[in-house]
């Protein structure tokens, strides 16, 4: 998967004598910040209501898992304006679930769930920060007959080909009586139990997350409910985003600027230097130009003789007409 802070660059760029080079900056797993439930009460409805979290700020992902009883293989979901990453459900597991996601703006309201028939409905609305929403999905799968008929079903996590994803499941139930749900699994996580009524004829589901810090395959999850029928579920992981640092190095305000390269000196908002810049090769760190930074040289060179200034999708450096 391409990652945010090194998709605008593919080689590298010559720039005063330094290498401009890609350099893929991570934050440590996307966290889930908030979320909330809603569902239709035990009705049968066609619509629902997907209120949203409290808190919601613009560059979060915001996520949501969708579950209903179901009443055989033509049921289907819309969320409009989100993007649906997998549906699944069939009349044998007598259940259906689907995921979706959007990158918040920082003005986001309630979501409506659409339904193609009437059904019990829940869904789970998250707001989760950390993510690359650029490339938010690294993984996905369904898994829906193995869960047919079960007492307890074992879903195998999803494999990852890039390091510290946040793993979600959600679980879709055929009754409102699979509640309370037992999830249990190296690394893994309960969200919440969610129910639409809590009758056998009704609908409920469960979610739950586990950190993936390294690609690759980690323990699998295992739900058990209250009771035994059909489930489906959808497994998703997110990729992890820039880290989103404060600056790790600042300009005196005059002359030169020497940086000394044994840190690592991150630059995440607009700085000026009126003079020439300096990086001292004393060391194996860099210059790291983050995504909403900008490096303006106006009277002067960028000078090294080996170390490199990583360059972030969104960063800028601008060299007056002496630089």
């Amino acid at each position: 998967m391409k990652r945010a802070l090194a998709s605008i660059l593919s080689v590298a760029i010559v720039v005063a004598g330094i290498a401009i080079a890609p350099q893929d900056v991570r934050a440590a797993v996307p966290v889930i910040e908030g979320y909330q439930k809603s569902d239709t009460g035990g009705s049968t409805e066609t619509t629902l209501t997907c209120t949203a979290p409290s808190g919601i700020q613009a560059g979060e992902l915001l996520f949501i898992f969708a579950g209903s009883d179901e009443n055989g293989n033509t049921d289907g979901f819309s969320i409009s304006g989100w993007t649906e990453i997998a549906e699944n459900g069939d009349s044998s597991t007598d259940a259906r679930i689907a995921a979706y996601y959007k990158t918040a703006s920082g003005g986001d309201g309630d979501a409506t769930l659409n339904t193609t028939e009437s059904n019990e409905t829940w869904c789970v609305y998250m707001r989760i920060s950390g993510v690359d929403t650029a490339d938010p999905i690294n993984a996905q799968s369904e898994d829906g007959g193995s869960c047919s008929s079960f007492t307890s079903c074992t879903m195998s996590r999803v494999t990852t080909d890039e390091d510290d994803t946040l793993v979600l499941v959600g679980l879709s139930f055929d009754g409102g009586d699979g509640d309370p749900f037992a999830v249990s699994g190296t690394g893994w996580t309960k969200g919440d139990d969610i129910t639409s009524g809590t009758r056998s004829t009704e609908a409920s589901g469960v979610f739950a997350y586990a950190s993936q810090e390294s690609a690759g395959t980690g323990a699998s999850v295992t739900f058990t409910p209250n009771t035994t029928d059909g489930a489906v579920t959808i497994m998703v992981a997110l990729n992890a985003g820039a880290a989103a640092p404060s600056d790790s190095c600042t300009y005196g305000g005059s002359g030169d600027w020497t940086i000394d390269s044994a840190d690592n000196c991150v630059i995440s908002v607009f700085q000026y230097v009126n003079g020439d810049v300096f990086l001292s090769d004393t060391g194996d760190g860099g210059l790291y130009i983050y995504e909403t930074g900008t490096l303006s040289v106006g009277g002067g060179d960028i000078q090294s003789t080996s170390t490199p200034i990583y360059v972030g999708a969104g960063g800028i450096i601008l060299l007056g007409n002496d630089g």
